[in-house]
């Protein structure tokens, strides 16, 4: 079913501001990546923020030191369209290990020895002369029992990150159009 004619009474049908309308939504495409991209970067960074905050700043996480700076926890903005962005949110393997947990123990089945460290320095353990180094204990293994919940973090926070960047979406789509459209409204 076509559109009706009026062209035997006079009548004709134009449409204004069709291609304004077009680039406005060629224009929301670009604009809602771009938007979604910096949504997703403070997802990130409010994930990271409040991971240093509660896990590495004493109980019940573990006191982070230097572990707090640098890219031990790190957020990365990935995607240039809108099927492929999103945020990765991750930590170093040294976290890792209080994340999961872990058991040390000697390679041959002996004993491990706990050394002291001097100045910041690991002193070297010398097989035949355990009187003259500094070991502190002796034990057959060390077990880093799990005492961080970066995982269960990020999946709380990742919704809400997901629906922030959507209505970011949303928002480029209304400007890019409203801005075109505009351009119509001042032609006429």
């Amino acid at each position: 079913m076509g559109l009706p004619y009026f062209g035997h009474k006079g009548l004709t049908l134009d449409c204004v501001g069709l291609p304004e309308f077009i680039r406005g939504v060629e224009r929301a495409q670009i604009l809602s990546v771009r938007f979604m991209r910096g949504a997703f970067k403070r997802g990130g960074a409010q994930v990271r923020r409040r991971f240093i905050r509660e896990q590495l700043s004493g109980r019940p996480g573990i006191k982070g030191g230097e572990l707090k700076k640098g890219k031990n926890v790190f957020a990365h903005v990935y995607g240039d369209s809108l099927d492929t962005i999103g945020v990765q949110v991750g930590i170093s393997r040294i976290l890792h290990v209080h994340e999961k947990g872990m058991t040390i123990s000697s390679r041959g089945g002996g004993p491990l020895f706990l050394q002291k460290r001097s100045k910041g320095q690991r002193t070297l353990f010398v097989k035949g002369s355990k009187e003259s180094s500094k070991i502190i204990a002796v034990t057959n293994q060390v077990v880093i029992p799990p005492r961080l919940r970066f995982r269960q973090l990020a999946e709380s926070m990742g919704p809400a990150i997901v629906l922030k960047a959507k209505n970011e979406a949303a928002r480029a789509t209304q400007v890019a159009i409203s801005t075109e459209l505009k351009k119509v409204a001042g032609k006429l």
